[in-house]
């Protein structure tokens, strides 16, 4: 049985940058938390499964695809 995400938080500088993902990304954002954090000073919380897009650039390392 799969376990249904619920929420997923992520770090931003400030409130307004969780309003930014949400419009960027589509995400329901429910709210943010200050945290102890200096420099991400907020948790985002959005609905669900909230995951970044996947990269276009590989950081796998494998170099051999080339050769």
């Amino acid at each position: 049985m799969t376990e249904e995400i619920k929420e997923t938080r992520h770090s931003a500088t400030d409130p307004s940058k969780c309003e930014e993902m949400r419009r960027k990304y589509g995400w329901e954002l429910i709210g943010y938390e200050e945290n102890e954090s200096s420099i991400f000073a907020v948790d985002c919380i959005f609905a669900g499964k909230a995951e970044f897009p996947k990269s276009r650039i590989d950081f796998t390392g494998d170099d051999d695809e080339d050769e």
